[in-house]
């Protein structure tokens, strides 16, 4: 089966009874407002435009409300977003922003030393086990990165009849269902990547 590649890709806004658009990051910039509480704000009413370039030529574009509820879960632009972060962070078992790779880690002892900064790892450990335990959980689990990106994506899949671990792994294959079309996750990853940290650039 083939997949599209995804040359191009912005989510733009505009707000109730205007025609002008901006991106949203921009649109949320003007307003003091990082791109997730520009969404969560019920008093900004609009419409979010999804445009996609293709490989073949092919402009899309798919117009919604900007509150517009998911199936599955949260808003629209959440999902899509994240979904194509969810897939990059699963395939390449490393951050989407810094690159950073998943590790597996002996206790979360080793896990904060990797992961906090000097102060807040000196902060932590001055904690008794005790109160690790009561708000973090057992301090001598094994922290397993890798293992728990694999979960958060088989859960996620859970209610997807389309979608699979094995068609994205031996087709390379994704059904976006905010565009409705197969997707090639190689081809068109990297377009992803840049969109979401374009909304991440100004939280």
């Amino acid at each position: 089966m083939y997949g599209l590649i995804v040359t191009f890709a912005e989510i733009r806004f505009s707000a109730c009874g205007s025609t002008d658009e901006f991106l949203i990051s921009e649109a949320a910039k003007q307003l003091g407002l990082s791109v997730n509480d520009f969404i969560e704000d019920t008093s900004i009413v609009g419409k979010l435009h999804y445009i996609v370039h293709y490989d073949n030529g092919a402009e899309q574009r798919v117009t919604l409300p900007k509150d517009e509820v998911h199936w599955e879960w949260g808003y629209v632009f959440e999902n899509f977003i994240y979904t194509w972060k969810m897939i990059y962070e699963w395939l390449y078992k490393k951050e989407i922003g810094d690159g950073t790779p998943f590790k597996i880690y002996a206790s979360l002892y080793e896990a904060y030393a990797d992961l906090l900064t000097p102060e807040d790892y000196q902060e932590f450990i001055a904690l008794s086990e005790e109160e690790v335990i009561k708000y973090y959980g057992s301090p001598w689990k094994v922290v397993d990165d890798i293992k728990k990106n694999e979960e958060q994506m088989a859960l996620y899949l859970r209610n997807d009849s389309v979608n699979s671990k094995k068609t994205m792994l031996t087709q390379g294959i994704y059904f976006d269902h905010l565009l409705e079309k197969w997707i090639n996750i190689e081809g068109s990853i990297e377009v992803f990547r840049q969109l979401y940290l374009q909304q991440q650039n100004n939280s």
